[in-house]
């Protein structure tokens, strides 16, 4: 197994991931893919975000309290607010996990190439070599159909810290995207000092 011959593979499983998700959840839009590592090159999965999980994920924040805090002459929705501010907070919010089925051939690829020291010393590597598959996807004909009608940001994270997504997403969409997605991010940083947390100490 070379590295080319894992690109393919990884591309095709991704690809392969978001047919899974639209086709068992037809009616919900997706909006982001990420590739999820694991420590020392020891796991790859993946993660997709849609709208309607996000609305989800908002509407149990609200049951449990937070509220947007809004001047008394601003006409807002809750909702819409706290899932602008959930959008890019946190990677673990809304976002479906998943992994590569052993048949992908991700599971052996990975393990073989890893081995072998073919990302480096502790897979440092493996985050740059899954950043250039995905940035790889816009040009395939079965993700563009897949993704048709849905702007769909790609990115690779291995933890919580929404950053670790935007870094890589910004090398793994193209500038235009990259920037709406930044802008996107900002304009929930911005709602953050605003949020109401029931467990705030006043």
């Amino acid at each position: 197994m070379t590295r080319s011959d894992f690109a393919t593979t990884l591309r095709a499983a991704v690809v392969e991931a978001m047919r899974r998700f639209r086709e068992y959840s037809p009616a919900e839009s997706p909006y982001a893919l990420a590739v999820i590592l694991g420590q020392c090159g020891n796991y790859l999965g993946h993660a997709i975000a849609s709208e309607e999980g996000l609305r989800r994920v908002a509407a149990s924040y609200a049951a449990k309290g937070y509220r947007y805090q809004c001047e008394e002459w601003e006409q807002i929705d809750q909702l819409e607010r706290l899932a602008t501010w959930l959008r890019w907070s946190n990677p673990d919010d809304g976002w479906r996990y998943g992994d590569f089925p052993d048949s992908s051939g991700v599971v052996a690829a990975l393990a073989e190439l890893v081995g072998t020291g073919e990302f480096g010393e502790d897979a440092n590597h493996l985050e740059e070599f899954a950043t250039i598959v995905l940035a790889d996807l816009h040009s395939d004909p079965d993700w563009q159909c897949l993704t048709r009608g849905h702007r769909v940001y790609v990115g690779v994270t291995h933890g919580s810290d929404p950053r670790y997504f935007l870094r890589t997403a910004s090398r793994a969409n193209t500038h235009d995207v990259a920037r709406e997605l930044w802008g996107e991010y900002w304009q929930g940083d911005e709602l953050r000092n605003r949020i109401l947390s029931p467990y705030r100490k006043r």
